[in-house]
């Protein structure tokens, strides 16, 4: 099932949104629960925002990193190309102070390769 791509749209502006004024990045983590909910209850497809995704792996709050690995994780898959692109982000979240287990780092970065024979 397509989903309208003005839904997507506009979560893509709500992931977008905040600013310097939000420093708990409330407006991120409220339009990544819409996105997680949108991609797990009801099938759509959110895959077009990939690239947002791995743009807020940066964010200091593990609330975000988590869902940001869900999402990675479910549509890696469906996008290597794009995949292989956030394998240098999920190293250096590995790295910082707000990551997640480096075992969990690991796996979806084996999620990410794009093939066995990948020298990710």
């Amino acid at each position: 099932m397509r989903f309208p791509q003005g839904k997507v749209a506009e979560l893509r502006f709500e992931l977008n949104s905040g600013g310097k004024k939000d420093k708990h990045f409330t407006a991120k983590k409220i339009a990544l629960k819409k996105i997680v909910a949108n991609m797990t209850m009801s099938n759509n497809d959110m895959v077009a925002l990939f690239p947002d995704i791995v743009g807020c792996m940066n964010i200091p709050s593990l609330e975000i990193k988590k869902m940001c690995f869900l999402f990675l994780v479910n549509y890696a898959r469906m996008r290597p190309d794009v995949s292989v692109k956030a394998i240098p982000v999920l190293q250096h979240v590995s790295a910082s102070t707000y990551s997640l287990p480096s075992s969990a780092t690991s796996l979806v970065s084996l999620q990410l390769c794009p093939s066995p024979a990948c020298a990710c």
